[in-house]
């Protein structure tokens, strides 16, 4: 096919749900939960209307986020007692594979909540010899396979059968090359993070550093569209942008792309209510992120915008590792047409918020 009609492919499905919501003591608490449920962050953009200067307290939020990739490092060495003890049940660990893609290698996932989770090719899974179950995304053709481990299980420790079963399941030869990504936060600010590089550098892995990337740009005389309630009729609803509006503004407000109504090719129009603004600074961090971070960032938020009556909004967007083996809540991830598992999410002066997830379709490209 030389010239296909590219304007007749369908576009990817994504699975999106949204919530707008007075944002009450009960509100952000299960905005709290739903932040703490998708652990594997790669990106985080927040966008602050008419100020030229970031707040410290945003600002510095991800100062000591630094994280670590560990090369070639045996998947036993994750269920050894005094790792679990360490890390696992002290503080908050996370980690995932690198380079790995969820829809054909073989991926593995550390959670907080102390869980080893691995997809597997069928080949794989079939020598490893462990419980597991068919891929919720691989029904019909049963070629990829799921395994959870609870690391805190009372036959996982040295000794038993079980914990032999397994240590030597994840000793298998075609486990013993994968490289992890992995963040640990603390139980207390007394321990330093790097911690977790040390115990691994003083077994002989080679540990290498990831340091977070920040990216502050200003954005100049904006005409920002305004978020609506679900109090609205119909009519007054055709007044404010669509929650899908808002959120396609907030990621080009973040791509810094052009705003002008007169671009040909890249431009954006919203009919409903807005507020001019003077600009906005868009602040971009780029490494791997605990959920406790994102939840404090969240905090601070709410107490800028409650401070500031002439803005529309503030705004937090937070994008997830597209090969991660979990998405929000623990569900299992595919990548089919895309692996988008983010989240955005608006606060306003008035205490209104705005939660905005979408999640990848995981269908199969035809």
């Amino acid at each position: 096919m030389i010239c296909p009609d590219t304007w007749k492919f369908e576009a990817p499905n994504t699975s999106i749900s949204y919530k707008i919501n007075d944002l009450t003591d009960d509100v952000h608490s299960n905005l709290n939960k739903k932040i703490s449920s998708h652990y594997f962050n790669k990106l985080i953009s927040v966008v602050i209307p008419d100020t030229n200067t970031v707040p410290d307290n945003i600002k510095n939020i991800f100062t000591d986020t630094d994280h670590y990739i560990l090369h070639n490092v045996r998947l036993n060495e994750l269920i050894q007692r005094a790792f679990v003890e360490g890390f696992v049940n002290r503080g908050s660990l996370y980690g995932i594979t690198v380079n790995a893609r969820i829809d054909v290698d073989d991926c593995v996932a550390l959670t907080p909540c102390g869980h080893l989770y691995l997809s597997l090719n069928k080949e794989i899974f079939q020598s490893l010899g462990l419980d597991g179950n068919v891929s919720f995304h691989s029904r019909k053709s049963q070629d990829r396979y799921t395994i959870k481990l609870n690391l805190n299980h009372p036959d996982l420790r040295s000794g038993t059968k079980y914990y032999d079963r397994v240590k030597n399941a994840l000793s298998h030869e075609l486990l013993s090359d994968k490289s992890l990504r992995i963040c640990w936060t603390p139980p207390d600010s007394s321990i330093c993070k790097s911690s977790v590089a040390k115990y691994f550098a003083d077994r002989q892995y080679d540990v290498q550093l990831v340091e977070t990337k920040m990216k502050v740009h200003q954005e100049y005389s904006l005409n920002m569209p305004l978020l609506g309630d679900n109090t609205l009729t119909t009519n007054e609803e055709k007044l404010f942008a669509t929650p899908h509006e808002l959120v396609e503004y907030v990621g080009m407000l973040s791509l810094s792309c052009n705003l002008d109504q007169e671009e040909y090719l890249n431009s954006f129009n919203c009919d409903g209510r807005s507020m001019s603004v003077g600009g906005a600074k868009v602040v971009r961090w780029n490494g791997m992120f605990d959920c406790d971070s994102i939840v404090q960032l969240l905090d601070e938020l709410k107490k800028y915008v409650s401070q500031q009556a002439n803005i529309p909004w503030v705004a937090l967007y937070c994008h997830g590792f597209p090969h991660a083996a979990l998405s929000i809540g623990m569900r299992e991830h595919s990548f089919g047409s895309n692996g988008d598992n983010s989240y955005v999410i608006l606060v306003t002066p008035g205490m209104k918020c705005l939660w905005y997830e979408f999640l990848s379709s995981n269908k199969a490209v035809k």
